[in-house]
């Protein structure tokens, strides 16, 4: 049985709790998707403007966070859903399905191999997993929390030259940059282990002084990185990231947990409107790639900031309510099981693979980007069924338990 009183409420008020954090949680989704469409629109859009200073450089910079935001929603998620039940056979489906989307995303770019956005996904998938199957989950994610920043930044200073770049020593320590590898461990998997041990204080009821404390953590952590930044520190993401930069996006993480609380508690109806649950998430990768690509071939950049913006805040619009389409229909029909699943899976990378290797930059991308779709939609048919087996709510790779009552401790 649930304790209603794990959160810190009446047992009658239990329900509304859950399901104003789920809100919360799916509302960071839908913030990090427009941060990540306005990121990459920016780039591709915009050109050499998108990072040459003024107000779109910042806009496009704060975009790059998305990720961050991303990953600590997949560490919330799963540090709040209903403890360790998931079976080894339903988490390896996930990192599995995972792992060929991310292929497709590379594929996409002309890569054959590769770590991007969905294979991360799969590697802290599989490390949170572990995470909740120990003695002490939020020791040991704690732990390894610190082990990861230490690794990345604490001890720059004595092995800066020695770790070879595209080596395993550059990936796991984040230190030096590896070829193909867009996310290396240090320090990207300290946002889904943060977020896990966020996760976890809100099974517990939370903390009573969060939005004090997360507002001074944030201001602090946005302070030290204009000090960095203004005293000449680099400020970058790609291959090895900068302190600088970790700074920021661990105080931009904070910021919008921040107003994503306050919006899903003052207006619920605002906050449902820009919300998206795990496998609605997952589609913005593809969709919004897809139809950048679509752009540039219709009008080639470099645009005017006008375009710019109303281009992009109608692509938010419409992929954000296409991956909710999407989403919705694939619930109406039940799942095809596992052979069909192996089958549709198996063909829609045999395509995006002759599409690597035969095709057109643009049709790569486009032929790529819809068989990440399918991919995308046999995660939403496996969680589905994981939902019937196990009772534990959908717990996909970026999604939180919907489970209809409190969460125990």
């Amino acid at each position: 049985m649930t304790d209603a009183g794990a959160l810190g409420v009446p047992p009658h008020k239990g329900n509304a709790v859950v399901d104003e954090r789920s809100l919360q949680l799916d509302l960071f989704r839908g913030v990090a998707a427009i941060f990540m469409i306005v990121n990459h629109s920016g780039y591709q859009l915009l050109k050499a403007e998108a990072s040459s200073g003024g107000w779109p450089a910042g806009f496009v910079f704060l975009g790059s966070t998305a990720p961050a935001l991303f990953f600590f929603a997949t560490g919330v998620g799963s540090g709040f859903s209903s403890g360790g039940r998931e079976r080894v056979a339903s988490v390896s489906r996930k990192i599995v399905l995972l792992l060929l989307a991310d292929m497709l995303l590379n594929w996409s770019a002309g890569t054959l191999l590769g770590l991007d956005f969905f294979g991360f996904a799969a590697v802290a998938t599989l490390v949170l997993f572990l995470v909740k199957r120990a003695r002490r989950p939020v020791l040991v994610a704690a732990f390894l929390l610190v082990l990861v920043v230490i690794a990345r930044f604490g001890v720059v200073s004595f092995v800066r030259g020695s770790i070879a770049e595209d080596s395993v020593l550059a990936f796991i320590t984040g230190i030096a940059p590896v070829r193909h590898v867009s996310y290396p461990l240090g320090p990207w998997l300290a946002f889904p282990l943060l977020g896990f041990l966020v996760g976890r204080r809100w099974r517990r009821g939370g903390v009573r002084e969060e939005t004090w404390t997360v507002s001074i953590a944030s201001a602090l952590l946005l302070g030290a990185s204009a000090v960095l930044a203004s005293r000449g520190a680099p400020v970058f993401r790609w291959g090895s990231v900068s302190i600088a930069y970790f700074l920021c996006a661990v105080g931009v993480v904070a910021v919008v947990w921040l107003v994503t609380r306050w919006l899903a508690k003052a207006s619920p109806s605002s906050a449902r409107s820009m919300a998206l649950r795990g496998p609605a998430s997952l589609l913005i990768v593809p969709l919004h790639y897809g139809a950048l690509g679509m752009l540039e071939e219709l009008s080639p950049p470099p645009w005017s900031l006008v375009a710019w913006v109303l281009t992009t805040v109608l692509l938010a619009i419409c992929v954000l309510l296409l991956s909710r389409a999407l989403v919705a229909s694939a619930r109406r029909f039940g799942s095809p099981g596992s052979i069909a699943e192996i089958l549709i899976g198996g063909a829609a990378c045999t395509v995006g693979l002759v599409a690597c290797l035969h095709a057109t930059p643009l049709v790569r991308l486009e032929v790529c980007s819809a068989a990440e779709v399918v991919i995308a939609l046999l995660l939403l048919w496996s969680s589905r069924r994981n939902v019937v087996d196990t009772r534990t709510g959908p717990g996909g790779p970026l999604s939180i338990s919907r489970d209809t009552s409190p969460p125990s401790r």
